[in-house]
């Protein structure tokens, strides 16, 4: 998601424009801020250019928590940029910027490294399945795939960590084939399509400085577009009755680039490995 802070001032106002991901600063300006308006609108054009989806204001607090003096002004400043943008203002408690600033003091002259490690896929699903012949059957229904990513970015000392969770329901349509059958198992290969929607994620921050724990952030994660994938799988399925089992597939997807700024493993690795698991009711020819 990219993320526009905004540091209000009297006279100029600081702006910054984080990367893709959300993780760092890559435009960076400041903008006149005598007439308010002006700078509200000037705010607006850039936020527009830079395809910003969040917008933050550090709003004055006091250590203990209340507000400012100055605190009726940055509201006022925060609706004007609202109305200029169409966008909702997040007002940000400038006490915890300290922890950002002197993570980048602390880090300056060091190696900065980033790394994310992406888990496995694992899916869950509820099939429905047509037979079209003793072989051949056609089938949708409903999948639950959960990713998470492991996060750490920074040097040795002074750096933060972190685990984003993403959460998918999705519809597939596929085309399987049963190889062969023994007893009660079915050994088969399937085909499709799969078009999933993000529901929920999160991701939580542990900053460190100085190797020692300073403070832990959660923050909700929002993935609008749909994620489109093309599957391949080899399943086994257990048959409880003529109509109801339960399987496993191992396979392989293919992620189509959806657009998002989220990163996951769909984007970074979009042909991978996961593994399908559920219940699955049939009807149709025997």
């Amino acid at each position: 998601m990219r993320v526009m802070a905004i540091d209000y001032g009297d006279a100029r106002t600081g702006v910054a424009v984080s990367d893709a991901a959300g993780l760092l600063a890559g435009y960076t300006t400041v903008i006149p801020s005598r007439d308010p308006a002006r700078a509200a609108a000037e705010i607006a054009r850039i936020a527009a250019e830079r395809q910003v989806e969040e917008l933050v204001l550090g709003f004055p607090r006091n250590m203990d928590g209340t507000e400012g003096p100055r605190a009726e002004l940055y509201r006022a400043f925060a609706a004007l940029v609202e109305e200029k943008t169409g966008m909702p203002v997040r007002l940000w408690d400038e006490r915890r910027t300290t922890i950002d600033a002197h993570q980048i003091l602390f880090n300056q002259g060091k190696d900065m490294e980033r790394e994310i490690k992406h888990h496995l896929p694992v899916r869950t699903g509820l099939a429905f399945s047509y037979r079209v012949n003793e072989r051949l059957s056609l089938e949708s229904g409903m999948t639950y795939t959960n990713l998470t990513s492991d996060i750490r970015y920074g040097s040795d000392e002074h750096y933060f960590s972190g685990k984003q969770m993403l959460h998918y329901v999705g519809i597939p349509l596929n085309l399987r084939y049963k190889l062969l059958s023994w007893k009660r198992l079915d050994l088969y290969a399937s085909a499709g399509v799969l078009g999933e929607k993000c529901v929920s994620g999160k991701i939580e921050r542990d900053y460190v400085l100085d190797n020692h724990s300073a403070e832990t952030e959660k923050e909700d994660v929002r993935e609008k577009p749909l994620q489109w994938s093309v599957n391949a799988s080899a399943g086994l399925q257990l048959n409880v009755s003529s109509a109801i089992g339960l399987y496993a597939e191992p396979g392989v997807s293919y992620y189509i680039d959806n657009g998002s700024s989220v990163e996951n493993i769909y984007k970074d690795k979009p042909c991978n490995f996961n593994l399908n698991v559920g219940v699955r009711f049939t009807f149709g020819k025997k």
